[in-house]
């Protein structure tokens, strides 16, 4: 697949924020990679922003799609690390790019 790119935002990535309702559907991954063919859009140019509180609600199904996301090209990063669980344990399971800590997630150290 080919994309026409604009020489002004060629290198701009898009952060979209994905809320745990959005994630949790069945068929979340399909209507991304339908939406990224219907638009032409560049997947390693867009990156999914899942909060650790989505990441947690079924941790083994929201790996799965984390990977199938990836394989579409896909960034993934996880935003407000250290608002919920905040366990660095299981993050060696998940596929990020990324990891936004919460300010007060460290404010002490």
């Amino acid at each position: 697949m080919s994309y026409t790119l604009n020489p002004q935002t060629s290198g701009l990535t898009l952060a979209l924020n994905v809320s745990t309702k959005q994630f949790a559907q069945s068929n979340f991954v399909e209507q991304v990679a339908n939406l990224l063919q219907k638009h032409k859009i560049n997947p390693e140019l867009l990156k999914l922003e899942l909060t650790e509180s989505v990441v947690l609600n079924n941790l083994a199904d929201m790996v799965i799609k984390m990977h199938a996301l990836r394989r579409l090209g896909i960034h993934l990063s996880m935003d407000d690390f250290g608002t919920g669980y905040s366990s660095l344990s299981y993050l060696n399971d998940l596929p990020l790019d990324q990891i936004k800590i919460d300010q007060g997630f460290v404010q002490g150290i």
